[in-house]
């Protein structure tokens, strides 16, 4: 018997099954990370009160700001573009840095989700991958954001793998 392995972040269940065989055992995992809050209780990546939280941190955090390609960005999500370009351009071996627009990137719920990919080494990615300059001040940031996130007391959950 195969198994199907199906990661759903806001398909439909029914669309997703589409793919898979009827003589496959299934299992359906929801990849769209959730947080606990003690007023608001369990929610999704998109919940109003959430974002509204994380804007708010990454606009504090980002106020000083971070040079990229010779430019100070005081935007947390022009920021988390600039770094998902990059390794978009990188993994993909296109190589030509920030400002390559080897890919199109959707920057708007903020790039990088908390905890594991907010300070996940991409270096693991390829052996060939280099960090950008602005790295290790793109992760000081993201770490801050997120501290200040956890202290308005949201928490993420774990994932369900």
């Amino acid at each position: 018997m195969r198994f199907c392995l199906l990661i759903s972040a806001g398909l439909g269940v029914p669309a997703l099954l589409a793919g898979c065989s009827s003589n496959t055992s299934v299992a359906i995992f929801d990849s769209t990370p959730k947080f606990s809050h003690a007023t608001h209780g369990v929610v999704s990546r998109d919940d109003p009160r959430l974002s509204a939280a994380i804007a708010e941190c990454g606009k504090q955090s980002y106020a000083q700001g971070i040079t990229i390609d010779g430019r100070l960005v005081t935007d947390r999500n022009e920021a988390s573009a600039a770094w998902s370009r990059y390794v978009l351009d990188h993994v993909s071996g296109a190589g030509s840095g920030a400002g390559s627009s080897a890919g199109t990137v959707d920057t708007r719920s903020g790039s990088l989700d908390p905890p594991g990919l907010a300070t996940q080494d991409a270096s693991s990615t390829s052996s060939r991958f280099k960090k950008p300059p602005f790295y290790a001040r793109f992760r000081e940031l993201e770490q801050q954001t997120w501290a200040c996130v956890e202290r308005r007391g949201w928490k993420r959950l774990t994932s369900p793998w």
